[in-house]
Parts: structure tokens; sequence; C-alpha cells
């Protein structure tokens, strides 16, 4: 019974140390990816979105409008604050601090898996922060039940962050050097078309749009929902 209490301890200390280690190399990664000028005008955009969405719910009363709105502001965010970053993942260049850094830290080559964790969490955090702020303004206006609304916004922030994450590792992969372009070529211009088009099943994100917006009968409540 010691033995076996003794090796689960040793184990929990293993797996903490390693968690730790690995949060160290993300938080590199995620200070080299904020440090470029597209990835600071993307978060200020997002906030800016994020500003202009929550005046407008504040002025509603009817909570299907409202978190119609904040389904919207979800693509918007997931456009103007997270995929800048996803651009930068795709690059193969421009990551010659992050990788020294890393290596003063490890003592070995950084892994691609942390730049794509960094990557992601960085994305999630972008789109998931600024709406869970309208959420409560919308909440505030509007009777929307504002812990189900930030249960449905989450996944869509975490689900959006691992798509373009792992797209954006595969463009890199395949392409090399040109693998921003395309990304660009493969990301955006369906989800360009599709706001053209009006016709959301042609990209992802506005596909997760269109699902969030269908989910309003059970986030809202009272006269209106």
């Amino acid at each position: 019974m010691r033995r076996g209490a003794a090796a689960k301890v040793r184990w929990g200390m293993l797996a903490a140390e390693r968690l730790h280690h690995c949060w160290q190399r993300v938080r590199v990664w995620r200070q080299a990816l904020n440090q470029r000028r597209s990835a600071r005008l993307a978060r200020l955009a997002g906030w800016l979105c994020a500003v202009v969405s929550a005046a407008i719910v504040s002025t509603l009363h009817d909570p299907r409008v409202a978190f119609d709105v904040v389904a919207k502001t979800l693509g918007w965010l997931t456009w103007c604050a997270a995929a800048p970053v996803a651009w930068s993942l795709a690059g193969a260049h421009g990551d010659e601090a992050a990788i020294a850094a890393l290596a003063a830290l490890t003592g070995r080559r950084p892994h691609r898996r942390d730049r794509l964790l960094a990557g992601a969490f960085e994305m999630a955090l972008r789109v998931a922060l600024p709406a869970a702020v309208v959420v409560l303004v919308a909440a505030g206006a509007t009777r929307v039940r504002v812990l189900l609304a930030l249960v449905v916004v989450v996944p869509f922030a975490v689900v959006g962050a691992a798509v373009l994450a792992a797209s954006a590792a595969l463009c890199r992969r395949v392409a090399g050097r040109r693998g921003r372009s395309v990304w660009l070529a493969v990301v955006v211009l369906p989800w360009v078309l599709a706001d053209v088009l009006h016709a959301r099943a042609l990209s992802l994100p506005g596909a997760l749009a269109g699902a969030l917006a269908g989910l309003r009968h059970v986030v809202c409540w009272g006269p209106g929902a």
C-alpha cells in the first residue's frame, strides 16, 4: 500500500513538472507571437469589435436579437483577432528569437507541438474573452441566460482556435515558406466567398456562427425568446 501511494505521488509530481515545463514553452511562444505588430493590431481590433457589439446589445430588449449579435461578434472576432495569429503560425520564418529562448530554457530544440499549442491557446483567448464581455452586457440588457451563453461561446472559441491552428500547421508543413500563401488560399478565400454569397456552409467559421444563432432558444428566455 505504501509503495503504491509513493508511486502515485511520484507520478503526480512528474506530471506536474512536465505540465509546468510545457506551460513555460507555450508562454515563450505566446510572447513571440504577440511581439509581432500584426498580432498586436489584431488584438486591438478584436477588443474594438467587442466594444462596438457591447454598445449595440446594451440598447436591445429582445434576447434573440442580442444573441444574434453575439453570434456575429464571434465570427468577427475569429476573423479580426484570431486569424492573424493563424497566419503567423503558417509562416516558416520569424521565430528565431523564440527558438533561441526555448533552447536556453530547455537545452534542446523546441518541438512544433509547443508552437501549435501556444497559437491555439492565444487564439482561443482572443475570441473567448471579448465575447464573454459582450455576453455579460447582453445578459444585463436582455433576458439572456448568461451561464448557458458562456457554455456555448467558450467551446466555439476553443474549436475555432484548434481548427485555425491545425490548418496553419498543416499548411506550414506542406508548403514550407509558402505556408502563409497556401493558408490564405485554403482558409480565407472560402471564408470571403461564404460572406459574399451568403452561404455559411462554405466556411467552417460561418457554419459555427450559424449553429450558434440556431441555439438562441436555449440561451434566451422571457418575451420574444
